[in-house]
């Protein structure tokens, strides 16, 4: 947004990109941080409008939050393997491909379409600021753990990248996008509203007991702040819809209007009108809950190979203090392993120090799958 901003809003600009890097050297990402500050400010210097006393404060800035980083001990490098990258590109080209779809197929009509400025305005900001976020991004994702959740960080600018492939469409090629992004939001609106209404009133049934089924013990209730949030949303959608089909001055950014307002209506429906359910389908209080009314008072549990999103839901709805799996220790009483490493804790557990007691399924969620395990000298003291 600052490097965006920089030749319009020059003041705005600079200290919106500097609080962006200030706040990613904390985070703690110092080396993503300082390399997109480099870029960025690389980049910017190669603009026409830039001056000097920009380029110092934009310097100044970036030499601070290096500083900071050797200040505060952050540079801590979080590198996966290489061995462990080449073993996995298979998985990782087929996430790429699915999380970032559909915007790299409008990404890559982007830069073919306006090929023409590498060779006559190289420094197009439109072009390789985007370019160059999304690629530091991309190789930040793919080095370091958790790519799926670094991706995020991705999305952005190959959005803004894609965004410039819509109005180099044929008036045809436009016109479908917006019909089919019309149709495509406006189908899902009108499927989340019939499921609250069923919620609401039972009519229809069906969608209702579909939620019921799948989720046992939720119970509705109406909120006025929600539905109004998810009314207006909805009317402000039908607004813009009569604006898009009406004869307007035509502008660069009109073929956008319907693909991103489509995605925040829909999503703010589901902020609103589903939240309830989806939180209780999602969240790990209901399955907290049973785990600890299975296992009591407990010291500690440990945990093979679960998942860091299941050990810190479980941990903080259930008040539980769990402990990586130590086939020496006998300080925890209980022990979680998760289905899909059963064979290896199988192998560990080739004297039977272990019983199994039970499975524990998440709620909503047949996939998130553990087995519960209890000491044996435990089971024979009681």
């Amino acid at each position: 947004l600052g490097s965006s901003m920089m030749p319009f809003y020059p003041t705005k600009g600079i200290v919106a990109w500097s609080c962006g890097l200030i706040l990613l050297t904390f985070s703690g990402a110092p080396t993503l941080s300082n390399l997109i500050g480099l870029g960025t400010l690389f980049i910017w210097t190669r603009h026409p409008q830039s001056t000097k006393k920009q380029i110092l404060a934009l310097s100044f800035v970036l030499l601070s939050t290096v500083l900071v980083s050797y200040e505060f001990n952050l540079w801590k490098w979080r590198l996966i393997p290489a061995s462990k990258l080449t073993q996995e590109w298979k998985q990782l080209f087929e996430l790429l491909v699915w999380y970032l779809w559909p915007a790299w197929p409008l990404a890559t009509w982007t830069i073919w379409r306006w090929r023409g400025h590498w060779s006559k305005q190289i420094w197009s900001q439109h072009l390789v600021l985007p370019i160059f976020l999304f690629s530091i991004t991309l190789l930040a994702s793919l080095l370091t753990e958790n790519a799926d959740r670094t991706l995020l960080l991705v999305l952005p600018s190959l959005a803004a990248l894609a965004a410039f492939a819509l109005p180099t469409f044929s008036r045809a090629a436009a016109a479908l996008v917006d019909w089919f992004t019309l149709l495509f939001f406006s189908t899902g609106g009108i499927v989340i509203w019939v499921v609250w209404i069923s919620l609401e009133t039972g009519i229809p049934e069906q969608p209702a007991l579909n939620v019921y089924k799948l989720i046992p013990g939720f119970v509705h209730h109406f909120n006025l702040i929600a539905f109004s949030i998810a009314l207006i949303s909805t009317g402000l959608w039908v607004k813009l819809i009569q604006w898009r089909v009406g004869r307007h001055p035509a502008a660069i950014w009109k073929s956008m209007v319907l693909p991103a307002s489509g995605a925040i209506v829909c999503w703010i429906l589901l902020m609103t009108l589903w939240l309830p359910f989806l939180d209780r389908a999602l969240s790990y209080k209901l399955w907290a809950e049973e785990f600890t009314e299975f296992v009591g008072a407990t010291e500690c549990v440990y945990v093979f190979k679960l998942d860091r999103n299941q050990i810190a839901g479980l941990a903080y709805h259930g008040n539980i203090k769990f402990i990586p799996f130590d086939i020496t220790s006998k300080k925890c009483k209980w022990l979680l392993v998760k289905d899909s490493a059963i064979n290896k804790f199988t192998e560990l557990n080739k004297k039977n120090h272990w019983v199994f007691k039970q499975y524990f399924q998440k709620p909503g969620d047949r996939k998130d799958l553990l087995q519960i395990y209890q000491i044996k000298s435990e089971i024979t003291h009681d």
